[in-house]
């Protein structure tokens, strides 16, 4: 039974860290916008990302910003599985 809150962390955090890989290794098209999966998010997940991709749209120029996104995003993928390793180690 010790091993159910890792799981359930594993699922969640999962899930959230598979979607920032998501972002930062999708391919691009320019009629493609990076937020094509924002309706499967809980409501917090899309304000946070869509702020997020607001922010670097308007502090950057088009070429930066989308690198400074993906690097966001893949760090947002590492972070969330730095999480599901805690949850492991210390079950």
């Amino acid at each position: 039974m010790d091993f159910l809150v890792p799981l359930a962390g594993t699922l969640i955090f999962g899930f959230l860290g598979a979607v920032g890989f998501y972002h930062a290794f999708k391919r691009y098209n320019p009629d493609d916008h990076f937020l094509d999966i924002m309706s499967t998010y809980p409501t917090w997940m899309q304000f946070v990302a869509e702020l997020f991709l607001w922010m670097t749209k308007k502090l950057f120029p088009e070429q930066v910003h989308r690198k400074v996104y993906r690097a966001a995003a893949f760090l947002f993928g590492v972070l969330m599985c730095g999480f599901i390793s805690i949850f492991w180690i210390f079950r």
